[in-house]
């Protein structure tokens, strides 16, 4: 697999070279090989992802590689602009712009896609000494359904567990592992809110694991169902 980022499109005869001499270097065929098209944050429909996508096009001998993916995400690095107790709806910029362009049936090569889930795209180090709102992120068509709670408010994750398995957004219990799992929580509320002694709210990395266990079963049917209509 060969990772390309997006400042390596800012020259294309130079990043065409260095792949020519790449593969004459180890003798291997673009068959044999991935690209990895990885252009981090989008924050926009269109823009910035249009002009990556479009550059991406000029890579030498597009058809031959084996895959060719592009990767992008949109999920923000942190919730300051949801509001708590709230249904907060963010874009999934990475989704619609993909499913945009593919759809055109403009590319010499539709690539495969590519996300990172409900995670935002960089990576910060000094965020791993730092404490997470209770927050559940859970993924729609075209926007992620942010319930916003407090940090270490545990009651938050079964009361919006309750809120969401009430809500015309949820998927229902047997979509995915998370869904169960977020349903299990939703029927704890009451039980949880009588004696908050007891434990059962999940905490950060079980959420984190449910939502994106429902994501990733989402986005694989999205994608299922746009090639099932071509």
């Amino acid at each position: 697999c060969l990772r390309i980022i997006s400042s390596d499109l800012a020259e294309m005869t130079k990043l065409n070279s260095k792949l020519g001499e790449f593969l004459g270097a180890y003798k291997i065929d673009e068959k044999d090989i991935d690209i990895l098209m990885d252009i981090k944050s989008i924050n926009e429909k269109g823009g910035q992802y249009t002009v990556y996508s479009n550059l991406s096009q000029q890579i030498m001998n597009l058809p031959k590689w084996r895959n060719f993916i592009f990767a992008s995400g949109a999920f923000p690095e942190n919730l300051s602009e949801c509001k708590i107790s709230e249904l907060n709806f963010v874009p999934r910029f990475d989704w619609q712009n993909w499913s945009h362009q593919t759809q055109q049936k403009q590319l010499k090569r539709n690539p495969t896609f590519a996300d990172y889930t409900i995670r935002n795209p960089i990576f910060n180090e000094t965020l791993q000494f730092y404490s997470s709102t209770t927050s559940i992120k859970y993924s729609l068509e075209d926007n992620w359904l942010v319930m916003k709670g407090k940090v270490r408010e545990y009651e938050y994750y079964v009361a919006s567990a309750k809120l969401l398995a009430e809500s015309e957004y949820f998927s229902g219990r047997g979509y995915s592992a998370g869904d169960e799992f977020t349903a299990q929580k939703a029927e704890h509320y009451e039980k949880y809110m009588a004696d908050k002694t007891i434990k059962g709210t999940g905490g950060a990395e079980d959420w984190i694991y449910a939502g994106i266990n429902h994501h990733l079963v989402l986005t694989v049917n999205q994608i299922a169902n746009l090639s099932g209509s071509k």
